[in-house]
């Protein structure tokens, strides 16, 4: 953390998110993505390609999770 707060700008906006609640597991993240429709291509869920090899990938996942959560929050403001 200190490494990233000495190389970037003063103005830098830090946000924090709740394991579990705000950072997604990849089960969650799935779930989510599903149920929102965020990839629905003529009836049918078809995921990115680059999200589809990352399926497997929990770690990676669930940090997309983190990112939709977060994109979530500021878009409704």
């Amino acid at each position: 953390m200190r490494v990233l707060k000495t190389n970037t700008e003063p103005t830098t906006i830090w946000t924090y998110l709740k394991s579990g609640k705000e950072f997604w597991t990849d089960h969650v993240t799935q779930r989510e993505l599903d149920a929102a429709d965020y990839f629905l291509k003529d009836g049918e869920s078809k995921w990115p390609i680059a999200l589809e090899e990352c399926r497997e990938k929990s770690l990676v996942l669930s940090a997309f999770g983190g990112l939709v959560w977060y994109l979530r929050s500021v878009s409704s403001l």
